[in-house]
């Protein structure tokens, strides 16, 4: 199934320039919209392993506390 979009003007001379080879509009916005959201994935995964890091830091200085009051 084929569907139009109105775009103006300006939207697609930054597609154009966007254009590799021979791609068509829809080519250069699926390419678009996938690397947005490898982007967007690798910042959420880089956020949860920085927040995940941050925690087993707590958990070692909590760990490292405790351990000296046993001793």
């Amino acid at each position: 199934m084929v569907t139009t979009v109105k775009i103006h003007e300006k939207t697609k001379t930054k597609l154009d320039q966007l254009r590799k080879g021979n791609e068509t509009y829809d080519e250069i916005i699926l390419r678009l919209t996938s690397e947005v959201k490898k982007r967007l994935l690798v910042q959420e995964l880089t956020e949860c392993y920085q927040s995940e890091e941050k925690s087993t830091l707590n958990t070692l200085e909590e760990w490292e506390a405790a351990s000296k009051e046993v001793d």
